[in-house]
C-alpha cells in the first residue's frame, strides 16, 4: 500500500475503533429487564453551582435479590 493509502487505513480504523466503544458505552444504559447503576451516568445535578454526574455526588446501588 501506498503511505497515502495506509494513513487513510489507520485513520478510519482508529474512528471505529472509537465508534464500537461508544457503541458499548451506550449499550450498557440499556435496562434489560434488571436496573443497572450505568442508566444513571448521564445524569447530571446543580452541586453548588457546577454541574457534576450524579455518581460523583451519590452512592448508587441496586438491590440484589437471592
Amino acid at each position: 500500500m501506498t503511505e497515502e493509502v495506509q494513513f487513510c487505513y489507520d485513520a478510519t480504523k482508529e474512528q471505529m475503533e472509537k465508534v464500537v466503544k461508544h457503541l458499548e458505552h451506550e449499550l450498557m444504559k440499556i435496562r434489560a429487564g434488571k436496573s443497572s447503576p450505568m442508566m444513571l451516568d448521564s445524569v447530571f445535578v446543580d452541586y453548588y453551582g457546577v454541574r457534576t454526574p450524579l455518581n460523583q455526588v451519590a452512592n448508587i446501588a441496586t438491590p440484589r435479590s437471592p
